[in-house]
């Protein structure tokens, strides 16, 4: 057998055995060794272990590589591990997909020993037609436990730790176990080589790296932002400085970097596309002023007094970001009323409208009055005209280059200078995108026949929209585009350099409020942010027909139809980037699901952090998918320092870990699991609160590895440690300035979205429903081969419905049945149900 495992060929083979662990020590003296010059000297308690003649155990089966380890499986008292057995719950369930994710197209070699059930022939020839490899029965030698990474090492290992620890029940036991599997590192040669340069970074390089970041920290006013903003953000597009470069398979920043923020689930009956323009954009307009006006109230921490930087609101509108051929693009930012404008976008026609006459904001009736001429022009239109917009979302440099061609004089020059001061872009979409089923929690639904309630995924439809678009009709150089369907449903696409979501999540709840009658009929107390000037408790803002209610008839905003100076040249430049950019939508999987069993409320009376309930759910959810843990990204903001963004929250730890795994267990007892998971969520708030306060490491870590770039250094520890890829990106959308949606959940938004940040992970929003729902936006890449979003929403679904389970089960024990057992719940397993596309 040996002449096969030449050239480290060994380190394909996947080891596999099973061991019985019981609650109480155990003295194996084929096993123990115990290293002494004279055995007199040695007390009598070192060869004796005080146990009962049957202890209570549980059998344990696991499989081992030089690259990881499989999750441990518990076998259930009393079952016999017949072939059946065997091939079913271990080899098919457990080790196949746990397999195909962690080896993908790999080559690997399975062992296992010359059990009864191991050796018999259905198994052997299931064996060889699943798994690339194989050790048969007849080439294992048997009785050669020195042989097995398990019988040899791990297992006295495992078995050491596991009785360090007293357990006065099984369930106990396997909570220990699956804690002690999981600190098993799963490559000793890498994990060791990490800490070797770690040590080595810290007492070297790393030492001179940081000397330059604390010069920047005293002659700047954040030694961060710049940093983040230019390398992280407007390196974006094009080769990056950072070694991550190649995680996602399509350049540009309409996947990349764009974000999108959802309207609320309900639309007044009979709404007008051009209405609805029209009033989000004159409300938006209104606060532009206020905002550049400074007449908004500091912002502080939710219920305290301190303050937060608002940096990121300055550059909200009018905010540009123009492409460069060199490493990096340009910001360009035109306030003032001069460039009170926005740049409307009807199937290939330019209009530029005015959203001020004689110095005063026009208005919303003004403004429907322009866009409905505007819907009702018929023109002809050129592909290429309608398509010119592909470019921006497509590779900067090629953009770049194709801007300075082609858009640099004449009427194409003057056409770039209205788009790049306005101050947003308003896309008239001519589709009739609908939501589709709505959730429980919003009221009235039953009232609002607009949209068809048919089981129809509509509302993921929608999100792609308003993500993406359809490739050419969103200028992506912009900070705002506002997408409006011909239903009046609409939504915001966010460029992303200068600003996380709140600022814009926070606007867009200001407008909500007048745009969907939040106060008409009611008493509601007006929120700081909120103008009262907008403030109207009678008057709807829309009448019965759909229109602005508004009886008097003013003249239209003053709008400028914008004409292209196209070639044949230029025409087929634009062809070719719009095929591009609609492959690059092609490759994206994406779902926004809707989440109705319970929410925020149910979570606290649970006695947890929703946050981090949400977050275990989702690492709960990715083992399923996957059969493995991995890096995890949550954003924490940092805007308790000037200029601060973001830092990483690394949601994946040892406490999380071990209760990912305990849920997995064949058979659980609801109130250890209960402590872990609550253990794992006070660790993640513990770290949400260090990152918040500037003890993240990730931040740091990036100017260090930035400050080397431009001193021309390199450093293996630093490039090691920004290629690790987060599969896992998550962020919570939140709301910002206290509109109560319990009470209105019709005005609730639907959270927003982003695009996969790796090539074989899942990007993940949500957002708490009114207290009592979730919406969570998922995506993916479809050339991974691994991933599904519709797969991930469903144990992300069944995760959320099991922990809430687990906790009602626990949290209704009297203390002393706590950890006996009787709290123990039926597997899940049995129950389970999941899509395997």
């Amino acid at each position: 057998m040996l002449p096969h495992f030449t050239n480290g060929r060994h380190k394909q083979i996947l080891f596999s055995d099973e061991k019985l662990f019981t609650v109480q020590q155990v003295l194996n003296k084929q096993n123990h060794r115990i290293l002494a010059t004279d055995k007199s000297t040695l007390p009598e308690s070192t060869f004796r272990v005080s146990r009962t003649q049957k202890p209570a155990s549980v059998m344990v089966w696991a499989g081992v590589t030089a690259t990881g380890r499989t999750p441990l499986i518990f076998i259930p008292k009393g079952v016999k591990i017949n072939q059946s057995v065997y091939r079913e719950s271990i080899l098919e369930n457990v080790l196949k997909p746990w397999a195909q994710s962690h080896f993908g197209n790999d080559l690997w070699v399975f062992q296992q020993d010359s059990a009864p059930a191991d050796k018999a022939k259905a198994t052997q020839k299931w064996c060889k037609t699943n798994f690339p490899g194989v050790i048969s029965s007849e080439e294992w030698p048997p009785c050669s436990p020195d042989l097995n990474l398990l019988d040899f090492s791990i297992w006295s290992i495992l078995e050491e730790r596991v009785n360090a620890t007293l357990h006065r029940s099984v369930e106990v036991l396997k909570s220990t176990l699956l804690r002690e599997w999981s600190k098993i590192p799963d490559d000793k040669e890498e994990y060791a080589k990490h800490e070797e340069l770690a040590r080595e970074f810290l007492q070297g390089q790393g030492l001179e790296l940081q000397k330059e970041l604390v010069k920047r920290h005293k002659s700047t006013e954040n030694y961060l932002s710049e940093y983040w903003e230019n390398f992280v953000y407007l390196a974006a597009g094009r080769r990056s400085l950072t070694p991550n470069d190649d995680t996602s398979p399509n350049p540009g920043i309409m996947i990349n970097l764009s974000v999108a923020l959802f309207c609320p689930f309900l639309t007044p009956q009979n709404f007008r596309q051009a209405s609805r323009a029209a009033s989000i954009s004159h409300l938006h307009m209104f606060y532009r002023d206020k905002l550049q006006n400074g007449d908004f109230p500091p912002l502080c921490v939710p219920g305290t007094n301190v303050p937060l930087c608002s940096e990121q609101y300055r550059r909200v509108y009018n905010l540009n970001r123009c492409p460069c051929k060199g490493p990096i693009d340009r910001l360009e930012f035109y306030p003032g009323r001069e460039n009170g404008y926005v740049v409307v976008y009807n199937q290939g026609r330019y209009y530029k409208v005015d959203c001020y006459q004689n110095g005063k904001l026009v208005s919303p009736k003004q403004l429907e009055k322009t866009f409905l001429t505007i819907l009702a022009d018929k023109s002809p239109v050129s592909e290429s005209e309608e398509r010119l917009p592909s470019f921006t979302a497509g590779d900067r440099g090629v953009w770049a280059e194709f801007r300075e061609n082609y858009l640099s004089s004449g009427q194409n020059k003057e056409n770039m200078r209205f788009i790049d001061e306005c101050a947003f872009v308003v896309v008239l979409d001519p589709e009739e995108r609908y939501i589709g089923k709505l959730p429980q929690f919003i009221l009235g639904s039953e009232k609002n026949p607009y949209y068809p309630q048919t089981d129809t995924d509509h509302i993921s439809t929608y999100a792609a929209s308003v993500l993406h678009g359809n490739g050419y009709n969103l200028w992506m150089d912009k900070s705002i585009n506002f997408i409006v369907f011909k239903t009046g449903l609409y939504g915001m696409t966010i460029e992303h350099t200068t600003s996380e979501a709140p600022p814009y999540v926070q606007f867009t709840e200001c407008v909500t409020a007048t745009d969907m009658d939040y106060f008409v009929g009611t008493n509601f107390p007006v929120p700081l942010w909120v103008d009262k000037k907008l403030v109207n408790r009678v008057k709807k803002r829309y009448n019965e027909q759909g229109y602005i209610n508004d009886d008097s008839d003013p003249n239209p905003a003053v709008f400028t139809k914008l004409e292209w100076e196209i070639n044949d040249e230029m025409k087929d430049k634009i062809l070719i980037q719009a095929a591009l950019t609609s492959s690059y939508i092609k490759s994206l999987q994406l779902k926004l699901g809707i989440f109705d069993k319970f929410g925020k409320i149910r979570v606290k009376q649970l006695k947890l952090s929703p946050d981090a309930f949400i977050q275990m759910a989702l690492q709960l959810a990715y083992y399923k998918d996957q059969k493995e843990f991995t890096l995890t990204y949550e954003s924490a903001l940092t805007r308790l320092f000037k200029h601060g963004r973001t830092d990483t929250i690394r949601s994946v730890t040892e406490d999380s870990c071990q209760f990912v795994l305990a849920m997995m267990d064949d058979v659980i007892d609801s109130y250890e699991v209960y402590k872990l998971l609550s253990k794992a969520g006070h660790t993640h708030n513990l770290s949400m609160k260090k990152a918040m306060v500037g003890q993240g490491i990730d931040r740091h870590l990036l100017a260090l590895y930035i400050t080397s770039k431009l001193k021309g250094e390199n450093s293996e520890f630093l490039t090691r440690a920004m290629s690790i890829p987060f599969k896992l990106s998550s962020s919570q959308v939140p709301s910002q300035i206290g509109l109560d949606y319990k009470a209105r959940p019709d005005t609730s938004a639907m959270g927003g979205g982003f695009g996969p940040v790796t090539k074989h992970g899942y990007g993940v929003a949500y957002f708490f429903q009114a207290d009592v729902g979730l919406t969570f936006h998922l995506s993916a890449f479809n050339e991974s081969g691994r991933t599904n979003v519709d797969r991930f929403y469903d144990y992300i679904s069944e995760s959320l419905i099991q922990m809430e389970a687990v906790c009602d089960s626990a949290l209704q024990l009297s203390v002393d049945e706590r950890g006996t057992g009787k709290s123990r719940l039926l597997s899940f397993r049995d129950s389970m149900s999941f899509s395997e596309n």
